[in-house]
């Protein structure tokens, strides 16, 4: 094991309480409503996508700034990155124009509800997995594309 290995993992040890985010961005949610590229920027330790009621996640590089919630009635306006590794992002924006009306979900949940197939031993060690166990469901409508290069979109 990698000394950074041994590190990222004495801060933030995997445990059945760890909280993940998944990602779904539906490309047109007005004429594809039911058409989305799932990931996430975490990893099962497997180099597979992790798996979540029946779903995979592809394990893609991203961030989110912005994201606020407040008693004030104020939207915020989120940024996200997702990586361009290999142009996949761009070819994938090619075929589905751009991401015109395109809508961004995010869905977070612990460890202990992901389905079983993200495990070695074909059994989540954690608890029981469970697809309706969500934290939170939030939405964001994509208005649009402020960058794209070799590196992130």
């Amino acid at each position: 094991m990698r000394l950074s290995d041994k590190i990222a993992q004495s801060i933030n040890p995997l445990n059945g309480g760890t909280l993940i985010s998944l990602w779904r961005l539906y490309y047109n949610y007005v004429t594809e409503p039911e058409n989305f590229f799932s990931f996430t920027a975490s990893t099962n330790g497997l180099n597979v996508p992790i798996i979540f009621g029946g779903i995979s996640y592809t394990p893609i590089p991203c961030e989110i700034d912005s994201i606020e919630k407040n008693s004030l009635g104020r939207v915020s306006r989120p940024e996200i990155k997702i990586s361009n590794e290999g142009g996949r992002m761009t070819q994938l924006m090619a075929r589905k124009n751009d991401f015109k009306n395109a809508k961004l979900v995010r869905i977070q949940t612990f460890i202990k509800y992901l389905d079983a197939a993200n495990f070695d031993s074909g059994e989540n060690p954690y608890g029981i997995p469970d697809p309706n166990a969500e934290v939170t469901r939030e939405t964001f409508i994509v208005h649009q594309k402020k960058a794209e290069n070799k590196v992130f979109v």
